[in-house]
């Protein structure tokens, strides 16, 4: 049997490393000028 209490570490581990994941990748999108890389592909 699995303990409950596993259950919700694991969860919490999931939640917090997606949160931190979202951090990173949030910094990284808006250092990004969208007008100019669109310009870029054409």
């Amino acid at each position: 049997m699995i303990d409950p209490r596993s259950i919700v570490i694991c969860a919490m581990i999931l939640v917090a490393s997606y949160i931190f994941a979202l951090q990173i990748t949030k910094r990284k999108v808006y250092e990004i000028n969208m007008v100019e890389s669109l310009k870029d592909n054409r």
